[in-house]
């Protein structure tokens, strides 16, 4: 039934145009050696469904030497050399496909099976781990035994190890359950590769979008003949906008964008003496933007914010076949269009003459290596950049912003079928290439915000790819990956590069500093210390800075009436740390900014500095502490004691209640009176019957209900405290993995620049685990709170219930200011946890 296809018709009279080459064969075969050998069957597919089996289909060997293919399609194997060829499949008026045909030593106990012996296959459990297979009675196929390997092309997608046989007339029944990739193979090496794909064009103010794909093999073929006309890539007439505020007067010119990518999906496996040294997937290629703005003009007054966009239709790409278990056939779906956004207050701009021209070189994907494990494949080489910046004219009064944003977006989405697998529409790299103008100018300090900009004119232009679709479904690929053999395949989230710069260019023309500023942490109560952290991101010389509160829970005020809360000098290359103690007449919620100055005038003549405030509450509520506020490397049987106090209780409240549970079963309460300074306090004490971590939480009620509460985190038995480095930025570093206890990892950043932030990504799986983040040690500066499943809500070991599951993230936790290292501390109450983390830093832009 392989070979079946819908319409017999021979010849002309079909009534369509050709569409596409369809393999109705095996699209990956496997070769024994000298002399082996099989076919490629295919068909030409017409748009209306139809095949036209007269149609000329050529075939090429990207490695002749090694396997030869004839005009008819058969591949046979001219040595008996480990090695592979990608097969070529090219017809008139069609984009080629490919195919794989690959030399191999099969392991000892492991059969090819030919996709006509399968009569049957089917799974018989819900976990796909066991099948019944049924092949046609041969002479290969009789002799099969427990233990042996069933292994097979795309096709038929077999890698089983055969655990039942029975013999029925002309048929063998097998009993299977999944095998791994080197049960199969003792020595195999293919380095697979798609057909490659060739998109570009011009992209102007008018919309106009000149890309074609190109396909594979057709060179010195003229530009007409490649594609079919269908297939280019046009806007005819305007785009859909949309208009909001008024104009009085936006213009635009000479917008463009010259783009052009050629990207290959490749695939290399290596497996040697039945072990696997190397699984690569990746797409190979070259991109190249050219972005161009003639000018910018605002006149008038009012605002606007305009928004254009345009849909492009399907572009085919080629499948890339994977010996055995793993197939893509993907396709990219672009779209194109441009925007425009602005608003300004009774002013005038002109920008003219901006021109930028970047290329890249890349090489995206995952790979495994038998020596490094899981790597990211993210090279990225420049090869020409520059900007020219020609006039730059205006009346500019009071405030304006703008931006000019042309933009293309593709996503590449392939369906990946694995062996009895189907992972529908599983996606793998998505690509975006754009550019443009960012323009925007305001009034040193925007009172409603509680933020400043600076004048800034920059040019970008991008173009990025992404692995986020892939992260989605990355348990289903670990799978994938598990099933082949892949040693730590259960890891890979923690090696996938996410995102990938081919073209990211942000060249800043005219601009003030832009310093990031830090509070930790995010809540404080009055008179507990806050630490303030502000970095310039550029050197501007040794300048004082003030920390400023501004009050975002009042109404605005004027900003020379907002509260200096701290001042300090940076070390000449804008960074600075001081810290707040509130009063209690402080209390509220607070944007806290910056104020760079050198005497009468701010850092380039502008006042507050920081373009995004960090936010801050300081609380005087009812406040119930324990102390001591934990305990450590605490032991069996030993009493331990622990003071409730309660401070800023409310005058009309004489009694309260404290309510108790030390985490192992054991609780209490008792009633205190009120004292005249509203404050009341208790004493309990426990012994603790065996190691681990416990939580101990505490409540404070009065006669209309709870006040407030605390808990604590008691470890009985021995904390493990790790060490731990991070020299590099921009990647993930993942720290060991841990359990139950109480484990305190180090973190060394002395190799880290200062002003770098910290980002922390967990999961501590179905059983609860907490993180918490200290920087400096002493300061919390994160708590994820009982991470895990929420059956274990109310938990007793889980004091204040289960914040959220057990994955999460939390980004810009902290930055690094004069301090090097910081401290994050796990805990695991119950016994049979698994925790794991990773850490990353980034080191932030000078404002663009």
């Amino acid at each position: 039934m392989a070979g079946c296809v819908e319409d017999e018709d021979f010849g002309g009279g079909l009534g369509g145009e050709p569409e596409r080459i369809e393999i109705v064969s095996d699209q990956s075969i496997i070769l024994s050696g000298a002399g082996d050998s099989a076919e490629i069957e295919a068909y030409v597919v017409l748009d209306n469904g139809r095949v036209d089996r007269t149609a000329t289909i050529e075939y090429e060997s990207t490695n002749p030497d090694l396997i030869g293919v004839d005009a008819s399609g058969r591949i046979t194997a001219l040595t008996h050399t480990i090695g592979s060829a990608n097969i070529q499949l090219s017809a008139e008026g069609v984009e080629p496909v490919m195919a794989l045909a690959a030399i191999a030593d099969l392991a000892p106990g492991a059969l090819y099976v030919d996709a006509g012996w399968v009569v049957d296959d089917r799974l018989t459990d819900e976990d796909e781990l066991t099948a019944r297979v049924v092949l046609q009675r041969n002479e290969q196929t009789e002799g099969l035994a427990p233990g042996d390997v069933l292994v097979s092309g795309d096709r038929a997608g077999l890698l089983d190890r055969v655990t039942e046989v029975t013999v029925h007339g002309n048929r063998v029944v097998l009993e299977t359950e999944p095998a791994e990739l080197t049960d199969a193979f003792e020595n195999l090496s293919i380095q697979a590769q798609g057909t490659p794909l060739n998109y570009g064009g011009v992209l102007d103010e008018d919309g106009h979008d000149d890309g074609r794909p190109e396909g594979a093999g057709v060179s010195g073929a003229a530009a007409e003949d490649r594609v079919s006309g269908a297939a280019v890539q046009q806007i005819q007439g305007g785009l859909e906008c949309k208009l909001g505020g008024s104009v009085l007067n936006i213009g635009v010119t000479g917008l463009s964008i010259n783009h052009n990518y050629a990207l290959v999906p490749r695939v290399d496996l290596d497996i040697s003496n039945r072990s696997l040294n190397r699984f690569d997937i990746y797409l190979d290629g070259q991109g190249h933007l050219n972005a161009s703005l003639g000018g910018v003009t605002l006149s008038g007054g009012g605002s606007a914010d305009v928004n254009c966009s345009r849909g492009l239709r399907s572009v085919p790409f080629a499948a890339v076949p994977v010996v055995g278990p793993v197939l893509l056939t993907p396709s990219l779906e672009p779209s194109v269009g441009f925007k425009v956004a602005g608003s300004y207050q009774a002013g005038e701009l002109s920008l003219s003459g901006i021109e930028l021209d970047q290329g890249a070189s890349m090489e995206l994907g995952i790979g495994y290596t038998g020596v490094q494990g899981f790597r990211g494949i993210n090279e990225f080489e420049t090869f020409g950049d520059g900007v020219d910046f020609a006039n730059l004219g205006g009346g500019l009064e009071n405030e304006f912003s703008a931006s000019v944003g042309p933009y293309m977006g593709a996503a590449l989405n392939l369906d990946v079928r694995v062996l009895r697998w189907e992972l529908a529409s599983t996606g793998l790299v998505g690509l975006e290439i754009g550019g443009g103008s960012d323009l925007s100018m305001t009034y040193p300090f925007d009172s409603e915000e509680q933020d400043y900009r600076g004048p800034r004119w920059s040019f970008f232009a991008e173009g990025k790819a992404g692995f986020g679709p892939l992260l989605d479904s990355i348990k289903a690929f670990e799978r994938i990956l598990d099933r082949m053999g892949v040693p730590g395949a259960a890891n890979i989230s923690g090696f996938v590069s996410t995102n990938v710069n081919l073209v990211d260019i942000h060249r800043s023309l005219l601009q003030s500093p832009n310093p990031q500023v830090q509070a930790a942490p995010a809540k404080v109560e009055v008179e507990e210390p806050l630490s303030l952290q502000v970095s310039a991101g550029q050197s501007i010389g040794s300048l004082d800075t003030d920390f400023v509160a501004f009050r975002t829970d009042q109404a605005n005020d004027a900003p020379w009436t907002r509260e200096v809360v701290a001042q300090a000098s940076n070390d000449g290359n804008g960074n600075a740390t001081e810290t707040w103690v509130p009063a209690t007449e402080e209390a509220g919620v607070y944007a806290m900014n910056v104020r760079v100055y050198d005497g009468l005038f701010g850092a380039l003549g502008f006042p507050y500095a920081a373009e995004n405030p960090a936010n801050v509450e300081v609380s005087s509520d009812v406040i119930l502490r324990i102390d001591p506020p934990g305990l450590s490397d605490g032991e069996v049987g030993v009493q331990y004691s622990f003071n409730l106090n309660a401070v800023r209780i409310p005058p009309d409240v004489d009694t309260v209640t404290f309510d108790w549970a030390f985490g192992d079963g054991n609780s209490g309460s008792t009633q205190v009176s009120v004292g005249a300074d509203n404050t009341a306090s208790t004493t309990i004490s426990h012994a603790y019957g065996q190691e681990g971590a416990y939580g101990l939480v505490a409540t404070l009620s009065g006669e209309d209900g709870q006040l407030a509460d605390s808990s604590a985190v008691v470890t009985i038995g021995e904390v493990e405290e790790r060490d731990e480095e991070l020299d590099i930025c921009n990647v993930w570093r993942a720290a060991d993995q841990g359990g139950q206890g109480v484990t305190v990892d180090n973190w060394d950043i002395s190799e880290i620049p200062t002003g770098a932030v910290f980002d922390l990504r967990f999961d501590a799986y179905s059983i609860p685990d907490k993180y918490i983040v200290e920087y400096p040690a002493g300061a919390v500066v994160h708590d994820t709170g009982w991470r895990g499943a929420s059956r274990y809500e109310g938990d007793p070991l889980y004091p204040g219930g289960i914040a959220g599951p057990g994955r999460g993230q939390a980004d810009a936790i902290f930055m690094k200011g004069a301090v090097d290292s910081f401290k994050i501390t796990v805990i695991g109450p119950q016994s049979g946890t698994a925790w794991r983390y990773d850490i990353r830093c980034r080191v932030l832009d000078d404002g663009n």
